[in-house]
């Protein structure tokens, strides 16, 4: 039975109960109750798979911490020395710099995040991550959060999965075609996000396996927000043409 393969947790983003409850290391009967709450994703020969992080949320809340945007995720804590280097920070010409000179140049640091107390992300900004969180981890009842119900997504090219899906339903059916037709590898690595009032543009790569090849496109996505969701979203790749070669 297929599953949505994470390779950087070594197990399934999303499977089959039964292969949930295995996963989880619980029994079928607990995570059937776990499971009443969570929306599935349907496959295209018609049997369910569940998002295994939305179910461990339920399951051992303790295990989550709050991240920016008000949504949960379960990043491991930086280290001592990854704290010692964040806070290490000396003056140059009267500027103030750190390690990150090192890539920038002397006297050019970024603004502090707000996971460090600093500026706080723009909300549409916030909306969009949430999006690729849920994307990359099967959680359709967060998607149908962030998307509009009238939705719509263009896929350009002319590969099978380009095309003009329109209405909520259609996308999230879209989504799931990536997913079947990559054999659950399909995954949106996430680069950066920025965003104003209206617009958000996310940075990603799309990298998927299919057939013994691999993809790894760089992808830049503009959304249109309205009214605090996903109204519309185009989607370009740095090489249509070798991405439609994958797909075909």
């Amino acid at each position: 039975m297929g599953t949505w393969h994470d390779p950087d947790q070594g197990r399934p983003i999303a499977a089959p109960l039964e292969r949930c409850a295995q996963l989880l290391g619980v029994e079928l009967a607990t995570v059937r109750t776990l499971a009443a709450t969570v929306e599935p994703y349907l496959r295209a020969d018609g049997t369910r798979i569940w998002s295994l992080m939305q179910l461990e949320r339920q399951l051992r809340p303790a295990a989550y911490r709050r991240r920016r945007g008000g949504y949960l995720d379960r990043r491991q804590a930086p280290t001592a020395d990854a704290a010692l280097t964040r806070a290490t920070i000396g003056s140059i010409h009267g500027q103030v710099t750190s390690s990150l000179d090192l890539h920038l140049g002397p006297g050019i640091a970024l603004p502090p995040s707000s996971e460090e107390g600093g500026a706080m992300a723009h909300p549409n900004e916030e909306l969009v991550r949430r999006a690729y969180e849920a994307f990359n981890n099967a959680d359709v009842e967060t998607l149908r959060e962030v998307f509009a119900d009238t939705t719509i997504f263009h896929e350009p090219g002319r590969s099978p999965i380009s095309g003009d899906y329109q209405g909520l339903d259609q996308v999230l059916g879209f989504f799931g075609t990536l997913i079947e037709l990559s054999g659950g590898t399909f995954r949106a690595t996430l680069h950066d996000v920025v965003a104003n009032d209206e617009h958000v543009v996310g940075l990603h790569s799309s990298d998927a396996e299919r057939d013994g090849r691999r993809a790894r496109s760089p992808t830049v996505l503009v959304c249109h927000v309205r009214d605090g969701r996903i109204a519309e979203t185009w989607s370009h790749h740095h090489d249509q043409h070798d991405f439609d070669a994958f797909w075909a």
